[in-house]
């Protein structure tokens, strides 16, 4: 042992730098990772929503990473992560419209709380919103419907994208093609 480096007395406890360097890497280290395993072991809806619950950025992102498989099933889950979306941060808002995976569910319920997510949002939300209705194989009536309802308000790159998400699903009834014939 030798005398402690002044360059890190500011960081470590005084009189325990080695104490202080066995915890830092017991913390840091493979422990991390080890409890990080164990958590993914024991996940499940209402795990996820008392991480959500955290004030850690880092926390809720991951909840959002492993939420996926609950979202289509859980309601609280699903109205928590759909909250996000409304948040002035725009990585968790990307992350939870992430979570959402309508390439495995063409569920119509999603697809309209995406849809109103998309009337309220940010240009930059809108774009998400956008890319993500592209997954689906199949686009509900009414979610196709409100989002016919807004085409006269969008321009660019967010009008390109709603008319390719009805290219994509054989947008043809009347109405819809009305609206678009007027543009």
């Amino acid at each position: 042992s030798s005398a402690t480096s002044p360059n890190v007395l500011e960081y470590v406890v005084k009189g325990a730098v080695y104490t202080t360097y066995k915890l830092w890497h017991f913390v840091y280290g493979t422990t991390q990772d080890e409890v990080e395993k164990l958590t993914e072991k024991e996940v499940s809806p209402a795990l996820l929503l008392k991480i959500l619950e955290s004030p850690d950025l880092n926390d809720k992102i991951w909840a959002l990473n492993h939420s996926t498989a609950y979202l289509p099933h859980d309601l609280k889950l699903r109205a928590t992560i759909f909250a996000l979306i409304d948040n002035k941060d725009y990585n968790l808002a990307e992350r939870a419209i992430n979570t959402v995976n309508l390439k495995v569910t063409a569920d119509d319920t999603l697809q309209l709380l995406l849809v109103n997510k998309f009337e309220k949002g940010n240009y930059a939300l809108k774009k998400l919103l956008l890319n993500k209705l592209k997954e689906t194989s199949s686009l509900s009536v009414q979610a196709k419907k409100m989002l016919a309802q807004q085409l006269k308000s969008l321009n660019g790159e967010l009008l390109g994208n709603v008319l390719d998400i009805y290219k994509k699903n054989n947008v043809r009834d009347k109405e819809t093609c009305r609206i678009v014939a007027q543009l």
